[in-house]
């Protein structure tokens, strides 16, 4: 629930005005501890949690939504800088700052972003960590740089104009989340994750500081090494992120993530870690029993007396209770299920939790469907190669999908762009029927969708696990994650989202990772002795799709209709209302929901709440 903001007016005038209604517009992250004179003004918003921080030094100032997973490392290299265990993390980066100067931010690991005044050198530098954890934009003009958590803290200042930007509204529509620099308004951007940013009195100048080492590799002559070295990383950064003294809270279903993460949590506890009270928040799906994965949740939470709760999906369905549970201003995206999502939050924040921890990249780090059949044949496994082969028909359709998939993709990643622009019509070109030849046409829309979201630095199914990890929807949808539990007073914590881990799963043989036998193999094994015997072998992915689209077909149908009657989307020259609404009678007669009419519905709701 914390974090930062701060102004430089470069005119010459007063922060002293300005920087409260920067920092009171978030008023739920916390209360402001401002720093600062003149026309520098700095704030940590510190809630009941912590989270954020704040230190001062002479001609120093620092501010910081941040938690430091390498304190025992940073302490004793900073001690000339006069740090000890007990200093704040906004003090630790100011002593790194000294130490290292513009290069600090790669030292940092952990979930964090920050802003730093250097007087003598008339300077702000900011930097946000590389997983995406914590947010930060900004808004610049000749006459002031502010910045923020949250774009509508930057709104709230009288002089931030409210334009909204036609290409990021283009690209949303098309079911695209990059460049990450943009956002819904003209003239606010997003500090991109593992970015630094230098601001003076004549330029801004921003930059990458971190990214995967191409070159390193973790070799291990058996194959149960990778698993124990996993099981390391992994119960340190479950361990790293339960440094506090409120209660935890999880949403916890019969998946792997939140399956090995709460079980790892009761573990460390009866390891004799100091774990405060747990809960743990299921899902109910009285209409659609295949979808309920309590008999498996209900095992770990009752093995290990974390405190149980339910939400009821057949009340809080996808726009349950519209237009409650809308979109922030920030941004038109939320989750299908934002109705139970907020819910949980909401009997989480009565409960008194103060840290929600999630798995929300599980799939990323160490799923999805990334088999590696030809690195098992290219270490000399051969028979277990073939069976992999044999395996993948569980996974895909045909042979020649295995084949492309698994054999030819993996080797001729660089070609892919080319291949795009020499295939009509190709999925990663095609854009839903309504959305406005006008508006495509400005955003120069065929063009940006051809180029890749993300280019892995390396090939192979290595590069891509790197391109899932790092894909722009997944970063932009962690800024989501933050900022909704942030409205209800709480911390967020991913323990699947350490930079350690992706570093570590990044210079493995992809084939240790995850085998057809065994989804989410690593992790399965890593943490199978903190698993409740009953649990072992009975985790797995549910997705409630049948609830979603009972949900836009049948239960929130007067709410679509009525948001496709007369769209504001369609007045502002966004999309053509007539396909649309031909798409949904399609839907009402039971074709598939298509993925892009989310991104359609909630752009209308964020416009019609927000404009």
């Amino acid at each position: 629930m914390s974090g930062i903001c701060g102004l430089w007016q470069l005119g010459g005038s007063s922060a002293a005005e300005a920087l409260p209604t920067l920092a009171w517009a978030a008023a739920y992250r916390g209360e402001p501890h401002p720093l600062g004179s003149g026309d520098l003004g700095l704030a940590a918003l510190v809630g009941r949690a912590g989270g954020a921080s704040s230190a001062q030094r002479p001609g120093y100032l620092s501010v910081a939504q941040c938690r430091l997973d390498n304190r025992d490392e940073l302490v004793p290299s900073l001690r000339r800088h006069g740090v000890r265990p007990s200093s704040s993390d906004a003090e630790l980066i100011l002593a790194a700052y000294l130490q290292w100067g513009l290069e600090a931010p790669a030292k940092l690991i952990g979930d964090f972003a920050f802003a730093l005044w250097d007087e003598s050198q008339q300077r702000l530098f900011c930097a946000r960590d590389p997983m995406a954890m914590r947010p930060l934009y900004y808004h610049h003009t000749a006459k002031r740089f502010a910045f923020a958590s949250e774009i509508g803290q930057l709104l709230a200042l009288p002089d931030t104009p409210r334009r909204i930007n036609d290409t990021m509204v283009a690209l949303y529509l098309a079911g695209r989340f990059d460049p990450l620099e943009l956002t819904f308004y003209e003239d606010v951007k997003q500090l991109e994750p593992a970015h630094a940013l230098l601001v003076t009195r004549s330029s801004v100048r921003t930059w990458r500081y971190w990214d995967v080492d191409p070159e390193r590799r973790v070799r291990y002559r058996r194959d149960a090494d990778y698993t124990e070295h996993f099981r390391e990383l992994f119960l340190r950064a479950v361990r790293d992120r339960l440094t506090t003294d409120k209660p935890i809270g999880l949403f916890l279903s019969g998946g792997v993530d939140s399956g090995t993460l709460a079980s790892s949590i009761g573990w460390l506890e009866n390891a004799g870690v100091n774990i405060p009270e747990v809960h743990a928040v299921s899902f109910a799906f009285p209409s659609f029993p295949e979808c309920d994965e309590r008999g498996v949740s209900d095992l770990i939470a009752d093995h290990y007396g974390f405190h149980k709760h339910t939400v009821d999906m057949d009340l809080h369905h996808p726009l349950a209770h519209y237009p409650k549970h809308g979109p922030h201003v920030d941004e038109p995206f939320i989750g299908a299920y934002q109705a139970a999502l907020e819910t949980g939050l909401e009997c989480a924040q009565r409960l008194g939790v103060g840290l929600m921890m999630g798995g929300d990249r599980g799939d990323l780090l160490v799923g999805d469907a990334l088999f590696d059949p030809l690195g098992m044949l290219a270490s000399g496994r051969p028979r277990r190669s073939w069976q992999e082969f044999v395996s993948l028909r569980g996974w895909q359709t045909s042979p020649r999908k295995i084949a492309l998939d698994y054999a030819v993709k993996p080797l001729v990643l660089g070609l892919r762009e080319r291949f795009y622009r020499n295939v009509p019509d190709h999925p990663v070109t095609r854009t839903p029927a309504w959305l406005s030849p006008a508006l495509m046409a400005r955003a120069q829309l065929k063009d940006r969708l051809l180029k890749l979201p993300v280019a892995a630095p390396f090939g192979g199914v290595r590069g891509l696990r790197y391109e899932l990890f790092f894909v722009p929807f997944h970063m932009r949808g962690v800024a989501w994650s933050e900022r909704t539990q942030a409205r209800f007073g709480l911390e967020f914590a991913d323990a699947y989202s350490d930079r350690r881990l992706i570093e570590f799963i990044l210079s493995v043989p992809q084939w240790a990772v995850q085998r057809t036998d065994l989804p989410k193999s690593i992790a399965q094994e890593a943490v199978a002795r903190a698993l409740p015997d009953a649990a072992r072998g009975k985790l797995g992915k549910v997705v409630p799709t049948p609830l979603y689209e009972a949900a836009l077909r049948e239960r929130a149908r007067s709410s679509v209709t009525t948001l496709l009657h007369e769209p504001r989307a369609e007045a502002l020259g966004y999309l053509c209302g007539a396909p649309l609404r031909q798409g949904y009678e399609r839907v009402l007669r039971g074709a598939g929901v298509p993925p892009d009419l989310w991104w359609m519905l909630t752009l209308e709701m964020w416009l019609r709440k927000h404009f």
